[in-house]
């Protein structure tokens, strides 16, 4: 009866074993049973091993290292994996080259340890997997990403240049634009002083018109450029203590004479627990105006218009107010009205004179200060925009913190009799416009077209001060004022930079080479000569 069993198992067994062959042979994946100890040779190997290493059958790899087809340049790799099995005990996988027959494919080997209890002989369980289509998809893909890194890159590159012209072509307009307007505001003011006679009522009028049109257009050229400076964050704050109630009540004083033409009602509201915020005071004035010029735009005659500020300290926060009683918005156009040089749809909005840009700036400007802007309106019953920025209630920062006046400059009646200026200018019509007004307000004037002759004349008849434009055909403002700087006797000549040149850096390069002080156009005449008065002494009034 055992016999029988025990041929019964035996025969078992050999049915089983006789399967296992049959399936370890007829395999799709190599295996192979190397051995540690004996130069890792192949002590088993099935059909499917044989067909990857490229030779004819199982057989022809038995006793052969298997190190005889690893490439030279991943001995070391394999070395380390057999390594690692031993060390872990655990199966392991990695990736090296393989020969086969006179070429080589991609194999990924799983290696595990097998050690019998009667022997310290030490074998390794080896599956080799072709990975070479996979190889070349993943070299494919890299290739692809390189290339289209590379095609970015360029790309990049491309739009780098782009706004490298985008800036020189932004410089350029403004100078073109702002020379003429300079001579335009400028005559205009000119009229208004009646610095030539007397003015009737009608001649006054179409001054005051001729001032106003040209200030629009002004307003117009600087948010454009204040835009791109956003856009390509080139645009700076300079945040200090700023009064919050000198900058709304300048603001309101801005926007006065637009709503007294409409016969519009401005009212204040102010909480004078509120000092001061960090912000920059230029900034934040802006946004107040271009709401304000945006509410008593769209606010039919004889409404009102109400700036209000309040603090709320528990959440840290200053809330700046503009509501109106205008035509209102729908909330289907509120996605709309951040948007740059987009307006409102419907003909009772496009009768409204507008770029769709004072909103756009009052949002960019608001996120550069950290704060937010939001909106409630309704249809026919008017608007309401606040701002929102962060503020601390310090109760140590001065109180007396206000806001200088946009000509911080000293008034007084200083009128050097005797002082010589040279003008410095390309443009005709600017130069015969400051003639005009500097003659009348009792000065010598001479006058140079380009850089070489302000050096030469400089040198020549020495004048007390010197107003120098910027952008010259042929040398230009800056390298004529390092010239004259390098003059012992001109070394501390007063120098005014006068220039349509608004872009980042432009006046910081102009005092770096040496101006004393810097005007952008349209130059505003008295500010100009106040400014003359700062820097020419009054003792040569006395010549």
């Amino acid at each position: 009866m055992q016999n029988h069993e025990l041929r019964r198992i035996q025969q078992e067994l050999e049915v089983a074993h006789h399967q296992y062959l049959e399936l370890y042979h007829s395999a799709p994946i190599g295996y192979l049973t190397i051995a540690q100890e004996d130069n890792n040779q192949i002590v088993q190997a099935n059909q499917a091993a044989a067909n990857l290493l490229g030779v004819e059958t199982n057989l022809h790899l038995i006793n052969q290292s298997f190190t005889n087809f690893i490439l030279p340049d991943d001995q070391d790799t394999y070395y380390f994996h057999c390594q690692e099995v031993l060390k872990t005990q655990s199966q392991l996988a990695c990736e090296i080259r393989l020969k086969q027959g006179e070429t080589y494919f991609y194999a990924k080997l799983h290696s595990t340890v097998f050690q019998n209890a009667d022997s310290d002989t030490v074998h390794y369980l080896t599956v080799i997997s072709d990975i070479t289509e996979q190889k070349q998809t993943e070299r494919l893909l890299t290739q692809r990403v390189e290339e289209r890194t590379a095609e970015l890159k360029a790309v990049n590159m491309e739009l780098a240049y782009a706004s490298r012209l985008k800036n020189e072509f932004l410089a350029n307009m403004s100078h073109e634009l702002r020379t003429p307007l300079n001579t335009i505001l400028g005559g205009a003011e000119i009229l208004q002083e009646q610095v030539f006679g007397p003015l009737n009522v009608q001649q006054e009028k179409t001054a005051r018109r001729i001032e106003k049109s040209g200030k629009q257009l002004l307003i117009l050229i600087t948010d454009i450029l204040d835009l791109s400076k956003i856009a390509a964050r080139q645009l700076e704050l300079f945040v200090d203590n700023v009064s919050v109630d000198a900058v709304c009540q300048s603001s309101l004083q801005y926007v006065q004479e637009a709503a007294k033409n409409k016969q519009i009602k401005l009212s204040y509201s102010f909480d004078y627990a509120i000092n001061t915020v960090k912000a920059d005071r230029v900034r934040l004035k802006q946004i107040l105006i271009n709401l304000l010029t945006n509410a008593i735009k769209f606010t039919p005659q004889g409404g009102f218009v109400e700036l209000a500020a309040q603090g709320i300290p528990e959440q840290g926060i200053l809330e700046l107010i503009v509501s109106d009683t205008g035509i209102g918005i729908a909330k289907e156009d509120f996605p709309k009205l951040f948007k740059p040089f987009r307006q409102l749809d419907g003909k009772l909005n496009r009768q409204y004179e507008g770029t769709g840009l004072g909103l756009s700036l009052v949002l960019w400007l608001t996120d550069m200060h950290g704060g937010s802007v939001s909106v409630s309106s309704t249809v026919g019953q008017g608007s309401c925009f606040t701002v929102t920025l962060p503020w601390l209630n310090d109760t140590d920062t001065n109180k007396n913190s206000q806001e200088k006046p946009d000509d911080d400059v000293k008034t007084g009646p200083c009128h050097p009799k005797n002082a010589l200026i040279l003008v410095v200018d390309d443009h005709e019509k600017t130069i015969e416009m400051l003639l005009d007004y500097l003659v009348a307000n009792g000065y010598q004037v001479i006058s140079a077209r380009d850089g070489l002759q302000a050096v030469a004349q400089a040198q020549s008849d020495s004048p007390d001060l010197i107003l120098m434009d910027i952008q010259m055909s042929g040398m230009d403002g800056i390298e004529a004022i390092q010239r004259i700087r390098a003059d012992p006797k001109q070394a501390s000549t007063p120098i005014i930079a006068l220039t349509a040149l608004v872009m980042p850096g432009d006046k910081e390069r102009c005092l770096a080479a040496g101006a004393n002080d810097y005007l952008s156009k349209p130059i505003g005449l008295k500010q100009l000569i106040q400014k003359i008065q700062n820097l020419l002494p009054c003792s040569t009034d006395e010549a």
